[in-house]
């Protein structure tokens, strides 16, 4: 297994670490700057995958995180990253611009009914709004906003690529819709997808002379002012980027031709994150397919998969007079980490734990 080092002050990394269930993000900016995108709990601990790395790699993440992005509220994104803004308080926040507004945080604080609305994630995001309520380091993030550095006009940067004004306003009609008492509504301008998928936070590295595009869960939609339309026609970065953490778990409903033609060099780098809940799970074999289609450098984090969890006594003999005979658990954790000098033509890809590369099927 290679060695958990920590990368040299001209590297960019991208470290993505994910389980059944959970994504997280690391990305070293250069000369020790780091930024975390999302937030899973590390398997077998209670730390945050991003701050368990960072102890194992010798980095102070109180002194050298500098940004932490919530690309949306859905809680296999979002799990224990009010712990990270709270250790890391020199950090920005971002988070989606869809909560920009007086209605949308009244909901969040104080709406009994807003739960349902929110979907998952809503009492971790309600923490994050609460810890950074007053400091000044809360960004709400919307398409073309420089997120990184604060206030600089500067080549290096992280760029955000969505939402898109329009999903923001509509998003807020949805949230009011949902939360108001039966019967009454809001009329919508038109239908778009909506919920947390819709306004997460599509960003853009550049730094060293190396681009990376960190797709979030965002989707398509039929409306050419929302989703991956949008970015293609309204906040296109002006490099192409080598490296995409695959939006949506590689599902087709994440999937945009524009995205791997306008926005990626030849043959990307290309890492997923998987799923699984209940009986369904991403990626699909034909999500697999799909994608080595357009590069030959497909990494997964872990496969989608459960396994039988291994209890005590006393709590096995409670499942039997429940009339279960066992618990499920999530069975695979893996971490994907490429890094990337401007002086280097490819990346320099290393996996631990469950991580693998996909291999192209050969015909027999």
């Amino acid at each position: 297994m290679p060695n958990l080092d920590s990368p040299r002050s001209d590297e960019l990394e991208i470290s993505v670490f994910g389980g059944g269930y959970g994504e997280s993000i690391c990305v070293h900016f250069g000369n020790g700057q780091w930024i975390v995108v999302d937030s899973c709990i590390q398997k077998n601990s209670v730390k945050p995958a991003a701050l368990q790395y960072f102890e194992d790699i010798g980095v102070d993440a109180l002194d050298s995180v500098k940004l932490v992005l919530a690309t949306h509220w859905h809680d296999d994104h979002i799990q224990g990253i009010s712990q990270i803004v709270a250790f890391c308080v020199n950090a920005d926040v971002a988070v989606t611009g869809a909560f920009d507004s007086k209605e949308a945080a009244a909901f969040v604080f104080e709406k009994d009914s807003a739960d349902s609305a929110l979907s998952s994630g809503v009492s971790e995001f309600r923490k994050i709004l609460e810890l950074c309520t007053g400091t000044g380091r809360l960004k709400w993030a919307k398409a073309t906003m420089q997120l990184y550095p604060r206030g600089v006009s500067s080549h290096e940067k992280v760029v955000a690529l969505s939402p898109s004004e329009e999903t923001c306003q509509r998003t807020l009609e949805w949230l009011v819709e949902g939360a108001l008492v039966a019967g009454i509504t809001l009329s919508r301008r038109s239908t778009v997808p909506l919920g947390p998928n819709a306004t997460s936070v599509v960003s853009h590295f550049d730094a060293l002379g190396v681009q990376i595009v960190l797709g979030a869960d965002l989707e398509v939609s039929a409306d050419a002012l929302a989703g991956w339309d949008a970015v293609l026609s309204h906040a296109m970065p002006e490099s192409k980027s080598s490296a995409l953490k695959v939006p949506h778990h590689g599902s087709k409903t994440g999937h945009h031709e524009g995205i791997w033609s306008e926005l990626m060099t030849e043959n990307p780098l290309a890492v997923l994150t998987p799923w699984a809940k209940g009986g369904g799970s991403l990626p699909r074999n034909s999500d697999i397919d799909r994608i080595l289609g357009y590069s030959n450098d497909v990494y997964l984090t872990a496969p989608p998969k459960f396994v039988r969890a291994h209890v005590s006594p006393e709590v096995q003999r409670i499942l039997s007079r429940l009339g279960r005979s066992d618990i499920n658990e999530f069975g695979a954790w893996g971490h994907v980490r490429a890094r990337k000098r401007s002086d280097e033509s490819d990346w320099r890809i290393e996996v631990f734990g469950d991580a693998a590369r996909i291999e192209r099927e050969v015909a027999v």
